[in-house]
C-alpha cells in the first residue's frame, strides 16, 4: 500500500507543552475515551475533546494511494447512514472524495449509487473488476459478508455514547485507520504530523 507524503499540521495558540501533547497522542492511540484521558493527564474533557476532534479530522482527510485493480466495496450502516470502504487484498481504503487515486472508482460509483444498490439487493458488498484496456471498473458480484472490519467498528463505537450523526464519518475513518495500523503506528503518525505553535 503506497503512502502519500503529508505536510506538517500546525496547531495554533496551543497552551500545552510538547510533552503533554505527546501524552494526549499516546492516550488517543490507545483508544482511551476523552473522559479517561482528561483524568489521566489533568486537563478538562473539553480540551481533550478539542484535540481528539483535530486528530479525527486529520485521519479522515489522510489517505493512502490506491492502484486500480479488482477490489471489494463494503458498506456499513451507522446511525442510519452508510459509510463505505474498499478492500484490496489485505488493505482497507476509506472512500475519500479528496483522494485522486480513487477517481476511476468514484466514476463507477456515480453510475452505481451504493446506498440504493445495497438497500435493494439486501447486501453489503460489491466485487468490482478493473478493465485495463478500457480503464474502467465493472460489476462482478454482490453479496453479504463480514470481513472482520464491520464487526470491529460496530463493537468499538459502542463505548462512545451519543455520537452525533454529523461526526459518524469521523469515527468511522478513525476506526478504519486503527484497523489498518498498530497503536504504535498511530502514535508516531500523530506526533510526527503535528507541530504546536
Amino acid at each position: 500500500m503506497s503512502k502519500r507524503e503529508s505536510k506538517p499540521i500546525y496547531i495554533k495558540n496551543a497552551k500545552i507543552s510538547i510533552e503533554l501533547f505527546k501524552q494526549i497522542c499516546y492516550c488517543f492511540s490507545l483508544d482511551y475515551t476523552a473522559s479517561y484521558t482528561a483524568n489521566k493527564v489533568g486537563l478538562s474533557r473539553q480540551t481533550i475533546n478539542t484535540y481528539y476532534k483535530i486528530f479525527r479530522n486529520y485521519l479522515c482527510s489522510y489517505y493512502d494511494l490506491f492502484e486500480d485493480s479488482t477490489c471489494t466495496i463494503y458498506g456499513i450502516k451507522l446511525h442510519n447512514q452508510y459509510c463505505y470502504y474498499l478492500k484490496k487484498e489485505k488493505n482497507y481504503f476509506f472512500l475519500n472524495q479528496n483522494n485522486p487515486s480513487l477517481n476511476k472508482v468514484k466514476l463507477f460509483l456515480n453510475q452505481h449509487p451504493l446506498e440504493k444498490f445495497f438497500e435493494q439487493k439486501k447486501s453489503n458488498a460489491l466485487r468490482i473488476g478493473f478493465n485495463k484496456f478500457k480503464q474502467e471498473y465493472f460489476l462482478f458480484a454482490y453479496f453479504n459478508c463480514d470481513d472482520g472490519l464491520n464487526s470491529y467498528i460496530q463493537q468499538r463505537l459502542k463505548k462512545f455514547r451519543g455520537i452525533n450523526k454529523n461526526t459518524t464519518e469521523l469515527y468511522f475513518c478513525e476506526s478504519l485507520y486503527r484497523f489498518n495500523n498498530t497503536q504504535e503506528d498511530l502514535y508516531q503518525h500523530l506526533v510526527c504530523s503535528f507541530t504546536l505553535l
